[in-house]
Parts: C-alpha cells; structure tokens; sequence
C-alpha cells in the first residue's frame, strides 16, 4: 500500500468511527486498537471484520 493509500484508508477508519461516536456508540479499547491496525495498514479490512466477528459470536453466543 503506497503512503497516499495509507493515509486515505487512515482517513477514512477516523471518519467512520466519528461517525458512529456522534450516534452514541462507545468503542472498547479492544477496538479501538483493531481499529488503529486497519488504520495502520497492519490489518486489512477482512481480518479486522473477521477479529470483530468473532468478539461478537463470543459475546453473544451466535454466528452472525
């Protein structure tokens, strides 16, 4: 990933979380940090929606 794509993707992970914060939603630490990675470029979207998938299903006791 070139540095310009990093930073759009950075961009865009900020923007998304915002926007959600301004609902009401409260992040974990937890995510917050997987957040930081996709941000980062050390994880891809999928694996992050794969790490957050697999909180849920433990949480909630359910494949979604």
């Amino acid at each position: 990933m070139t540095n310009n794509e990093l930073r759009e993707l950075r961009k865009n992970v900020i923007s998304v979380m915002k926007s959600f914060e301004l609902e009401g939603f409260v992040y974990t630490e937890e995510e917050k940090r997987v957040f930081d990675k996709i941000a980062n470029g050390e994880l891809s979207l999928d694996e992050g929606r794969a790490i957050f998938m697999q909180d849920l299903t433990k949480k909630y006791g359910t494949k979604l």
